[in-house]
């Protein structure tokens, strides 16, 4: 208990005894004015009738000084209280000297104990006043005592019964209290009982079950191993046919294993005699479908055109064909087909039926670009799918028209497999129908239907040798190197195909299970563009071919001017672009998967390439958002960004994204975080509307 406790409980005490003296005080005062007035009359009495006045009068006097006995008592206690309480007030005295250091906490207990102080001093004055009035009472009660002796008697007989009554009470509320303390302890005993009883029915409620779910799969499992044992017995049984009609295949293999070997034989044999006498016109008639069924049409050229014409030509011929694009949308395509030296390959992804294919085609269309659209087969499996292959039973070459189309776009396959001997005529065909100096774009629709890597890995390696240092497409050496060779025949050293940089690829990717994932090293090769849905479609409004609706077709030599030459490291918001890049690959590092020179050239190339972004800083936050959206985030694909590297990378990247101003970008990443319940990333792509 603590000390302001102690002493607010002592003054009460204190206050309430001192109420109780003066109530016994003036009481006894009372009782004297009245026994005083009795005695005057008692003596001036002379007749009966007074006397028994008188005797009526001693009775209530007798009645008033048994209660201010009672209340005398009382004061006495309280007096006795109030020493004890003086010698609990210098106990704390000496605890408040023994507090003092603590002074500044003590204060207001202080303060109220010189209250106190100040009203226990008026109170003992008071008290040695009610005691000399007391000491008087005392001299004047053995005045008394001979004429109340008799009363005394009666007095102490009341007494004692009061006593009794007194301990027959507390007898008695010392029985209640032990019954109520009973009665708790059996209420508290009776919840517990009924809350254990309420716990173990709920228990055999779930051991009921518990035994009804078990008993129920001790019946199943029976019904199994009853099942399981049938099946054995019926699969011991196809075992001993199949292992029969093994041994009959494998026999019968080898029997097919002989003739087949047999076969090869006789055919190489045919085939050398045939590469024997056959002349050189019939190598060169081998390679006649190659040549002589171009593609592609012969066009006027168009010599002159700005990029910024470029671009607002692919806008309004899209918008005439009612599709609505917005301008981030036209220049990423059109700055990652530009970047065709450091990624080879543009890929526009997005669920079925977006827009992805006319995209390609309305920009080859609008600018007078070559369009030839490959459609991607599930089952390729190999570059031949692509290009095409050597036929052995007809002894010529099955060229695919994309084939066709590189020869044709080829302007050094002349020079070097057809003016050999025997080559001339399709010399003169192929220079009649050279487009060497057009452009052509290709676009593998649903290129993800088959693996990537089985068709079209190899020649994406290749296209990505032309920027090697010391490259020179007129040097054969180091076209041979940058060329897929395809089979020609006995007699041939084969078909080098060599892509210039006046072809562009492009893909489309449709995102649903009959379709395959592509792999870093595509991804790493390539600017791929979650696409979104044009938020206007006209499907009223026809979209003309590539081939028919414009009569020019764009020179290379004005594709190439648009090209932006290499120069000085560029600078955003302030910072280095390297900085950027740096920051970029940091953010990746924690979730192991940086990047390399490779991605971090062909951001740099895509920021130089970016329309405008020499001039405007807007363009060049613009370009560094692309290459995050096209390159970075597909990287992340799978990471779980709850776990603590995840989130360190994230929120990096999100950091980076906002300083460049582009919040269409971090609310996408944010919704890819979201993406299965928060458990694994998935890009989605920008939704960049229509301007």
């Amino acid at each position: 208990m603590s000390i302001s406790v102690i002493i607010w409980l002592f003054i009460l005490g204190l206050a309430s005894g001192l109420a109780c003296i003066g109530i016994s005080v003036t009481t006894f005062l009372h009782a004297r004015r009245i026994e005083a007035d009795f005695c005057a009359r008692l003596q001036g009495m002379a007749t009966l009738e007074e006397l028994k006045t008188a005797e009526g009068q001693l009775q209530a006097l007798q009645s008033e000084l048994v209660s201010m006995r009672a209340q005398e008592s009382e004061a006495r206690r309280l007096v006795a209280d109030a020493d004890v309480a003086r010698a609990e007030l210098a106990s704390i005295r000496e605890n408040l000297t023994a507090l003092e250091p603590r002074r500044g906490e003590l204060k207001s207990i202080l303060e109220r104990l010189a209250q106190a102080r100040e009203t226990l001093d008026r109170t003992e004055s008071e008290l040695a006043e009610r005691r000399a009035a007391a000491a008087q009472a005392a001299v004047e009660e053995e005045w008394r005592k001979a004429r109340l002796s008799q009363l005394e008697t009666s007095i102490r007989d009341a007494l004692l019964r009061v006593e009794s009554v007194q301990a027959e009470l507390a007898g008695l509320m010392a029985a209640r209290a032990e019954a109520e303390q009973s009665v708790a302890s059996l209420t508290a005993s009776l919840e517990a009982l009924s809350t254990r009883k309420r716990e173990l029915e709920h228990e055999l409620a779930l051991l009921k079950a518990q035994v009804a779910e078990r008993e129920e799969a001790a019946r199943l499992l029976q019904r199994r191993i009853e099942d399981a044992q049938r099946q054995l017995e019926v699969a011991k049984l196809e075992e001993r046919s199949a292992r029969q009609h093994v041994a009959q295949l494998t026999a019968k293999a080898k029997e097919l294993e002989e003739e087949l070997k047999r076969s090869q034989r006789n055919l190489e044999s045919v085939q050398s005699k045939l590469a024997e006498l056959a002349p050189v016109t019939t190598t060169a008639k081998r390679f006649e479908a190659v040549f002589g069924k171009p593609p592609i049409g012969r066009h006027e050229l168009l010599k002159k055109l700005t990029e910024t014409d470029a671009l607002k030509r692919v806008r309004d011929h899209a918008k005439s064909c009612g599709f609505v694009y917005s301008n981030r949308v036209l220049q990423a395509f059109h700055t990652s087909l530009k970047i065709d030296s450091r990624a080879p390959l543009m890929v526009l992804a997005g669920i079925s039926g977006t827009g992805k294919t006319q995209l390609p085609r309305l920009y080859a269309d609008a600018l007078g670009i070559n369009f030839l659209p490959v459609a991607v087969q599930p089952g390729w499996d190999s570059p031949q799918d692509l290009l095409g292959f050597f036929s052995h039973l007809e002894g010529r070459f099955r060229p695919t028209s994309l084939l066709q189309a590189l020869v044709q776009m080829d302007g050094y396959i002349g020079s070097e497999a057809l003016k050999r001997e025997g080559f001339k005529e399709l010399a003169k065909q192929w220079a009649s129908n050279s487009c060497e100096d057009q452009m052509l774009l290709v676009l593998l629709d649903e290129m993800n239907l088959a693996r990537v890597e089985y068709y079209f890995s190899d020649f994406l390696s290749k296209l990505e040798l032309r920027n090697s240092p010391g490259f020179d497409a007129a040097n054969a050496e180091s076209r041979a190197r940058a060329s897929v060779f395809l089979e020609g025949g006995p007699g041939s050293d084969g078909i080098p195909v060599f892509a210039g940089h006046n072809v562009l690829f492009a893909g489309t990717m449709n995102e649903d299970e009959s379709t395959q994932s592509l792999s870093d090293k595509v991804i790493d090769r390539a600017n791929v563009m979650r696409f979104g849905t044009p938020t206007k479609l006209e499907a009223a409004s026809a979209t003309p071919t590539a081939n028919d609706a414009n009569p020019y077709r764009l020179s290379k030599d004005v594709w190439a001017s648009w090209k932006v030459p290499a120069q000085k490291g560029a600078a955003i918001a302030g910072r280095p672009l390297d900085e950027w890049i740096a920051d970029l690959n940091g953010a990746l590092k924690p979730v192991h998967r940086p990047f390399g020179h490779r991605t971090a050239g062909a951001i740099t190339e895509y920021v130089r390439q970016y329309p405008g972004a020499a001039k405007s800083a807007e363009a060049q936050k613009h370009a560094l958002a692309d290459q995050i959206e096209q390159r970075v985030m597909p990287k992340l694909r799978g990471l779980d960004p709850q776990s603590e590297e995840g989130m360190l990378a994230f929120g990096k990247i999100c950091e980076i994204v906002t300083s460049i101003g582009d919040t269409r970008l971090v609310e996408a990443i944010r919704m890819g975080q979201a993406s299965h319940g928060g458990s694994q990333f998935v890009w989605f792509g920008v939704d960049r509307g229509a301007d």
